[in-house]
């Protein structure tokens, strides 16, 4: 039988992101970033933060590198998709299972001990907040994005992995909303 698809909803400050399904085993999708969240050292990404960049990395036909824990020695996959939405910073990516770190993350993921994301940046541009705690960082040169245990920022992470042959609970029920439309139709 064909891997199923499945798709995650989810809520921050009343917009729902419907983030669809990963279809090859090891890929997952989330929010490296999330706009508008004071995150572990004060600072706060601002919507369109990493817009430049993005448009560097997109000439060079490449994405930053996929780590383990921000470890550069600990490559465990690579990013297939990169981009801005309202809410932060989208990343699609594919572990590469045949890595004994990168099952370990999928297996991790998986059973949902652990879901963290968290990027490897460098401040290109920022306002500095009143007293001096933290910055609003409003233009970034990102260089990579690792599962984390522990985030700096919270909201930052992964809402969709690939499980082979499950279906979700949301897939679910918007399969059996199609079905009860068609049967209306009857």
């Amino acid at each position: 039988m064909g891997e199923k698809k499945t798709s995650t909803r989810v809520a921050k400050e009343g917009s729902e992101v419907v983030l669809s399904a990963m279809s090859a085993k090891g890929a997952f999708k989330g929010y490296a970033s999330v706009f508008g969240v004071v995150d572990s050292h004060g600072d706060v990404v601002m919507p369109g933060a990493f817009q430049q960049n993005l448009k560097s990395w997109k000439r060079l036909k490449n994405w930053p590198k996929l780590l383990w824990q921000h470890d550069a020695t600990q490559p465990i996959g690579y990013i297939t998709k990169l981009y801005e939405d309202a809410v932060g910073l989208v990343m699609e990516a594919q572990l590469l299972l045949e890595l004994p770190k990168a099952q370990e993350a999928y297996a991790l993921i998986q059973n949902g001990v652990l879901d963290g994301l968290s990027i490897g940046y460098k401040v290109l541009k920022s306002i500095s907040k009143k007293r001096g705690q933290g910055r609003y960082l409003k233009h970034i040169n990102l260089f990579e994005v690792s599962l984390v245990t522990f985030p700096s920022n919270d909201a930052a992470t992964v809402h969709d992995v690939k499980k082979s042959g499950e279906i979700s609970d949301a897939r679910l029920i918007d399969v059996l909303d199609q079905l009860r439309g068609a049967l209306k139709c009857v």
